[in-house]
């Protein structure tokens, strides 16, 4: 066979190799097609091989506070199975994965780029439900960072099928991408009750809410649960940055997935018209639930749990029972108080408990101690006093000066009577 034969022979092979390797995962579908956090995604496709490598990746810019980053994601769902955990942190100086399974394990990156980039992986991590935090030094002079998240795992195929299963629960609304065997799609995720436009009462929040649309949400943390009717279901947060600890929900109807978001704002919602009165603490928004949900029938009871620095109670001069958290009623247009109790105090927080009916925007707030009548009734008390005092010094002195009056009165008495003794004796000696 000649040369030019072989090489003819050898492209010929090479070509059929790629064809079937390519033909090994055909094209893949993502349902739904159009899901909101907290939905579980199913990957499902067709494969000539025993198992195919999914990724599922997406990117969260992070705010760069005091030259620090920090991201953290709770109840991270990690499948069972052959997988692997991936972050790449941009624009950094050094990066830290934080795992919390009983307590907190570390893993920083090994290598950092002159250009700022940074990765942190970990292959075969148990599966299991984990609070991750993401953190580090940024690059001098950087305002945010850009964190890459990637989570792959391998799914069996059975008689040419393959199926696998990805809670989008630590995923934040927008962009992720999706890819199997090479291909990848880009899935849009939506906020919890996207389509309801971010009515007061009905509990929605936009696919961007309001205020992040308006760049008004300073921190942010979801908690998504199953709800079965007449079961109280806790949803908690740890997110220091956050006041709301947990929000204790009864529902009347049973739902697979409840996401619940809390955005603690930087000023006042863009969805609200006035101010609440009293000192505010934090102007906050609670989207419960996708779009219908957080209406009144769904809703037997919620109590929410939240806590105040007690630096802010004291320099503020607050009284602590006085703290309450306030819900905007859109269609009236004012600030309703909530039926709130202090329930506990540490060295650093007050925790206080509120019974709600509606969500979205909230505010914490208190009000000051009245001490102008307290240092009225001291000035009083003290004038009393000093009143008291001296009608007890002006009720002495007529006293001592009567005692020396009367004895005084006693010794001229005296001199008198002996006067008068001498003269009576010298008269009657004379007569003698």
């Amino acid at each position: 066979m000649s040369p030019l034969k072989r090489l003819h022979k050898c492209i010929l092979l090479l070509f059929i190799a790629l064809i079937l390797g390519i033909s090994t995962a055909s094209a893949f579908e993502v349902s739904p097609a159009n899901p909101t956090v907290g939905d579980t995604i199913t990957i499902s496709g067709t494969s000539s091989a025993d198992s195919v490598k999914a990724n599922v990746e997406f990117t969260k810019t992070v705010p760069v506070k005091g030259g620090e980053y920090k991201y953290r994601i709770n109840d991270v769902e990690i499948p069972k199975g052959s997988n692997t955990f991936m972050v790449k942190a941009e624009g950094v100086e050094d990066l830290n994965v934080r795992v919390k399974i009983l307590f907190w394990i570390t893993k920083s990156a090994e290598y950092v780029s002159s250009s700022g980039v940074a990765r942190v992986s970990q292959s075969n991590v148990p599966s299991g439900t984990y609070d991750i935090q993401i953190d580090g030094p940024a690059a001098t002079g950087t305002s945010s960072v850009d964190l890459t998240i990637t989570a792959s795992q391998n799914i069996d195929v059975e008689n040419g099928v393959f199926k696998g299963e990805y809670n989008t629960i630590s995923i934040p609304p927008g962009q992720f991408k999706v890819t199997v065997a090479g291909e990848t799609k880009t899935i849009t995720l939506r906020s919890p009750g996207s389509s309801s436009g971010g009515s007061g009462s009905s509990g929605g929040g936009g696919g961007s809410t309001p205020d992040s649309s308006d760049n008004n949400v300073d921190v942010e943390e979801l908690s998504t649960k199953r709800v079965f009717s007449n079961t109280p279901v806790e949803f908690r947060f740890s997110n220091p940055e956050v006041p709301i600890k947990s929000i204790n929900l009864t529902s009347a109807i049973t739902v697979m997935n409840v996401p619940v978001r809390i955005e603690v704002l930087k000023d006042t919602s863009v969805m609200v018209k006035k101010e609440p009165n009293g000192n505010v603490y934090k102007h906050i928004n609670i989207w419960v639930g996708n779009a219908g949900f957080a209406i009144p029938e769904n809703i037997k009871s919620a109590k929410v749990i939240f806590q105040v620095e007690n630096n802010w109670i004291e320099d503020n001069n607050i009284e602590p029972k006085s703290v309450v958290l306030m819900h905007y009623e859109e269609d009236a247009d004012q600030w309703t108080r909530l039926p709130t109790d202090m329930i506990s105090k540490n060295d650093q927080y007050t925790l206080y408990q509120a019974n709600v009916t509606h969500f979205s925007p909230f505010a914490i707030a208190g009000e000051a101690k009245q001490t102008t009548n307290t240092d009225n009734q001291t000035d009083s008390n003290q004038t009393n006093t000093t009143a008291e005092n001296g009608q007890q010094d002006s009720s002495e002195t007529p006293a001592n000066s009567r005692q020396g009056l009367n004895a005084e009165w006693i010794l001229i008495g005296g001199v008198v009577a002996g006067l008068v003794a001498m003269t009576a004796w010298k008269m009657k000696k004379n007569r003698q």
